[in-house]
């Protein structure tokens, strides 16, 4: 797998393959391999994820990359206050186009930390209604915003268990600025 420092624009593709917003059902799991990368927004409960000997515990507001890829890590959901859990979720692939090898901000599930919850769970919201429709302009409008969710959690400067997001993340927003015509900023 490609880490994303390696990103080119002119060599990516991006497929969103799946995009919902749900009531978990399964509240404990052990996965052992992920075949897209994917971006979990909590609005309600607790998740904790495990993998290569880390932990960390996600609540409502907060985001979750998920590589794809083989490293396994493990899940339990909890409910808070009596309500069950809740989360807006999308999986994509992105993927170097000469190779089609994929890309990827770590080799294993991260807590994300962008400074801006509210734009991501909007943007995340944005991309499920997107998904959903069958026009072009609505899929480029859900590409649009999946790269702008990049672009956000760039912001935020770290993740707890990747130290290097902040780096990765700005691959992301180089990408925006070079097919997008207003520029971005990371300060």
């Amino acid at each position: 797998m490609n880490c994303l420092f390696s990103f080119d624009p002119s060599k990516t593709l991006l497929n969103i393959r799946l995009a919902m917003s749900y009531v978990p059902r399964t509240l404990e799991n052990h996965i052992t391999y992920r075949p897209y990368n994917g971006f979990l927004f909590v609005l309600r409960g607790a998740y904790t994820y495990s993998s290569m000997g880390e932990s960390f515990t996600a609540r409502a507001g907060e985001l979750i990359y998920l590589p794809a890829g083989s490293v396994p890590y493990s899940y339990s959901i909890a409910y808070e206050d009596n309500e069950p859990a809740q989360t807006l979720q999308i999986e994509f692939a992105l993927t170097d186009a000469e190779d089609n090898s994929p890309l990827s901000f770590s080799d294993r599930p991260i807590l994300v930390s962008p400074i801006d919850k509210s734009s991501v769970k909007y943007a995340m919201k944005s991309v499920i209604a997107a998904h959903s429709s069958n026009k072009p302009s609505a899929r480029f409008l859900a590409a649009s915003e999946l790269f702008r969710i990049f672009a956000l959690c760039s912001e935020g400067g770290h993740c707890e268990t990747d130290k290097n997001a902040e780096r990765t993340a700005s691959i992301a927003i180089r990408y925006l600025e070079e097919h997008y015509t207003k520029p971005l900023s990371t300060a």
